[in-house]
């Protein structure tokens, strides 16, 4: 198999957070705040660095995207949780804090409050305690798959890339129809260049609507990987109809079409185009090379 051509500034690490509930909705588009009762708004958080393997590229993950979502059920739930649902909302991590504490006055298991908390500490950069919490909510309902999501998110805030991805794994296996750790996998599968992993875990997201930027870039790279040049030209068209000016989509894009789909006008065309939104001096490199392998057929 040839070489992928793949920019450093080319590859993301795409993480979603979801608080212990039952499955959450999706429409067929990445949350918006206040898209519906159960569902809290999208909030950006800096994610950190991680490296490929061995002669692979370096990665620079770019952000996390972190989605609470808290289906409501019956009355009596409704009622329990209707200030932690709101504060979970207003993403107001105080309130949230002395809400779950007060419910777990009245029951300590309370997984939807101990993993609410979790969050909440996650947020402020407190992942060992994070982590403890989760680990208290897991031992109470070793079934709740959006705990093991969770914990892999915080794992992956420690630096434990490993056990994170057994934790995704594992919430996988509880729920085949979590998309969210499903992205949150394929994006480690991508990071480790486990292409045939990646291109598996993410279809499950992409089949389930889930049309966030970072996760169609990551489904993108796997499919070139992994030889289906022509779905990973489709992906990389809905990336881009999402942002039109996404420097990862618009690099990888460009190596698939000259590459590989040997398409190289339009390939040129879009290589111009990073050059007018200017792209960081590591990729520079590759992109002239890129250029030179478009010009020369």
């Amino acid at each position: 198999m040839r070489k992928i051509l793949i920019s450093a500034c080319a590859l993301t690490l795409s993480l979603t957070l979801v608080n212990c509930s039952s499955k959450s909705k999706n429409n067929g588009n990445s949350p918006e705040p206040g898209a519906a009762e159960s569902q809290s708004g999208a909030l950006i958080e800096d994610a950190q660095t991680g490296q490929g393997k061995k002669g692979g590229p370096a990665v620079k993950s770019q952000a996390a995207i972190t989605t609470v979502a808290v289906p409501q059920k019956g009355n009596a739930e409704s009622t329990t949780y209707a200030q932690l649902n709101l504060q979970i909302k207003n993403q107001d991590d105080e309130a949230i804090l002395k809400e779950g504490s007060s419910i777990l006055m009245k029951n300590p298991n309370d997984v939807k409050a101990i993993n609410a908390m979790a969050m909440a500490y996650y947020k402020r950069g407190q992942y060992p305690l994070a982590k403890s919490l989760l680990l208290r909510a897991q031992k109470i309902e070793p079934g709740a798959y959006e705990v093991h999501s969770n914990l892999g998110v915080v794992q992956l805030a420690l630096g434990d890339k490993n056990d994170a991805l057994k934790s995704f794994k594992k919430a996988i296996e509880l729920n085949p129809n979590d998309y969210v750790s499903a992205s949150n996998a394929g994006s480690l599968y991508v990071l480790e260049q486990d292409f045939e992993k990646a291109a598996v875990v993410l279809d499950i997201a992409y089949s389930k609507g889930y049309r966030n930027v970072k996760v169609l870039s990551n489904f993108g790279i796997a499919l070139t990987a992994t030889g289906k040049y022509e779905k990973a030209d489709k992906i990389y068209r809905e990336a881009l109809k999402e942002n039109s000016n996404s420097k990862e989509v618009l690099f990888n894009h460009a190596i698939l079409l000259i590459q590989f789909l040997k398409k190289n006008e339009e390939g040129l065309e879009i290589v111009k185009k990073l050059k007018f939104l200017g792209i960081p001096e590591e990729g520079r490199k590759r992109l002239q090379d890129l250029q030179a392998m478009a010009e020369k057929k």
